[in-house]
């Protein structure tokens, strides 16, 4: 898991915990000789000190290219997809982006080489014809 959202007894969004959040959380004193100490510290931290709270979220009924744009322009893995109360209602990752693209890809590839085969029996056809003919 690389985003794991914060979400409220009711369903609110109210943050997301990402794996950047827990590095840079981390990061502060990693030095073997306190590592146990350092972990025991940071355990301890709540979850909202941690959370990023300021969310960049899609919508249910959102176009999927506005939201793919933002995925891209603000440089993260994920974006929550909120209703208009703020309820967590699934996530957009890049790799479900990934997926679906390369699936389209795939549908896109199929399609041309189908076209250019019988475009290719259709010529021929048409050469066995006039050789026929001739």
């Amino acid at each position: 898991v690389h985003h794991l959202p914060v979400c409220t007894h009711d369903g609110r969004m109210v943050g997301i915990i990402t794996e950047r959040d827990l590095r840079s959380s981390l990061a502060s004193a990693l030095l073997p000789d306190d590592l146990e100490q350092l972990q025991r510290e940071k355990l301890s931290e709540l979850i909202e000190v941690v959370m990023t709270s300021d969310v960049c979220t899609a919508t249910p009924d959102e176009p999927i290219g506005p939201a793919i744009r933002r995925l891209l322009d603000v440089r993260v893995g994920a974006l929550p997809v909120v209703d208009d109360e703020g309820s967590l209602v699934g996530i957009l990752s890049r790799s479900d982006v990934l997926a679906e693209a390369a699936g389209l890809f795939d549908s896109i590839l199929t399609e041309v080489i189908g076209a250019e085969l019988s475009r290719l029996q259709r010529s021929k056809s048409r050469q066995r014809r006039e050789k026929a003919v001739s």
